[in-house]
C-alpha cells in the first residue's frame, strides 16, 4: 500500500524546499502547462472531474496509465489528495525551481500520512442505461424485461475501499387479463460491493411477470444509483 505524501506550507506548491533526503520527490515533481486543467477520478475523460489546477502548479506523479499520470495534488493549504491528468498537460518541473538552501530542518514539508479509508469521498455517475424486454414463448407478451446500467466511479483515495452499488429503478407496466389491461407501477432494486473507488461497472435490473401474467408493455419512469464506501 502506497502512503500519502502531503506536502504543506508550500504556498500552493509554487516553491519546494528540498535536502538530499527529500530527492527522490523531486524527481517526480511535474508542473501543470495547461491554463486550467481538469484532475479526473480515473485515467480517461469519461471519469468525474474531481479537482482543478492551473497553469505552474505543482503536482507530485506517482503512477502513469497510458496516456494518464496519478498525481498527489493540494485541495487546499492543509489537505492533499489524489487524480488523473493527461501527460500532454504536465512538464517536467526546472530544477531552478528548487531552492536547497532555503530548507529548514525544522520544518517537515513532506510528512507521511495514510488517510482513513471511511473518509474517502466517492462519486458515481451513470454512463448508458439500456433498457429491453423478451417474448414468451407464446409471442403474446414478454416473459422479463432487463435494464442494463453502466457506471463508473470516482474517488480521491487511491488504494483499495469496500464499495457497494446500488441502483433502483421505477416501472411502469401493463398486463393483459382476458380483454381487461391492468397498469401499476413497481420498484427494484439490485447492489454489488466491489474493492476500488474508481473504475467502471455494469449491473441489470429484471423485471418479470407472475406465471399467469401477461406482460404487454413495460418502460423505465425513473433510475438513481448511488455508491457507499463501507470501509
Amino acid at each position: 500500500m502506497i502512503n500519502l505524501i502531503k506536502i504543506s506550507t508550500l504556498i500552493s506548491l509554487s516553491l519546494l524546499f528540498l535536502n538530499p533526503i527529500q530527492e527522490t520527490f523531486a524527481q517526480n515533481i511535474y508542473m501543470v502547462s495547461g491554463s486550467k486543467v481538469n484532475i479526473r477520478g480515473g485515467a480517461g475523460t469519461s471519469h468525474h472531474v474531481i479537482h482543478t489546477v492551473r497553469k505552474g502548479e505543482f503536482v507530485m506523479v506517482t503512477d502513469f496509465k497510458n496516456e494518464w499520470a496519478k498525481v498527489y495534488y493540494l485541495k487546499d493549504s492543509n489537505k492533499g489528495g489524489y487524480g488523473w491528468i493527461h501527460i500532454k498537460y504536465l512538464v517536467k518541473a526546472p530544477s531552478d525551481d528548487y531552492d536547497d538552501s532555503e530548507y529548514d530542518n525544522d520544518h517537515d514539508f513532506f510528512t507521511e500520512e495514510r488517510m482513513d479509508p471511511s473518509e474517502a469521498d466517492i462519486s458515481l455517475s451513470i454512463t448508458n442505461a439500456d433498457f429491453k424486454c423478451k417474448e414468451n414463448l407464446y409471442g403474446v407478451g414478454f416473459r422479463e424485461c432487463i435494464l442494463e446500467i453502466d457506471y463508473s466511479l470516482s474517488s480521491d483515495y487511491q488504494d483499495d475501499l469496500d464499495v457497494s452499488v446500488e441502483c433502483e429503478a421505477d416501472f411502469q407496466l401493463e398486463y393483459k387479463d382476458n380483454y381487461i389491461i391492468k397498469r401499476k407501477s413497481e420498484s427494484e432494486r439490485e447492489s454489488e460491493y466491489i474493492n476500488s473507488g474508481y473504475g467502471s461497472g455494469s449491473m441489470e435490473i429484471t423485471v418479470k411477470p407472475l406465471v399467469y401474467e401477461t406482460l404487454i408493455r413495460a418502460k423505465v419512469k425513473d433510475l438513481s444509483c448511488k455508491a457507499s464506501n463501507d470501509s
